[in-house]
């Protein structure tokens, strides 16, 4: 279901060379809508890993994470109970 098309997505970013950045795009909204309204860690983990990926990249590939209003929710993700989600949360910011 949810967790396994989140977890190939986090892969297909972090693989190598970096995707383009239009085709990284589109997955921005459903990102940020997933890492505003899930609460399964898996879901929340992969979603983090997913932006830090994209985030470890030229300045445009960081502005489209800025530009995607989600840095407040990743801030906020740094408090989370789960030590999984700190790590990407942190390398996103």
């Amino acid at each position: 279901g949810l967790r396994n098309a989140m977890w190939t997505v986090s892969n297909f970013f972090r693989g190598a060379p970096k995707p383009n950045l239009e085709d990284l795009r589109p997955a921005l909204p459903p990102l940020t809508r997933h890492l505003r309204e899930s609460t399964d860690v898996e879901i929340l983990t992969d979603a983090l890993w997913s932006l830090s990926y994209i985030s470890d990249g030229p300045n445009d590939y960081i502005q489209a994470v800025i530009d995607a209003e989600v840095v407040p929710r990743v801030v906020q993700l740094l408090r989370h109970e789960s030590a999984g989600v700190h790590t990407p949360a942190l390398r996103t910011v």
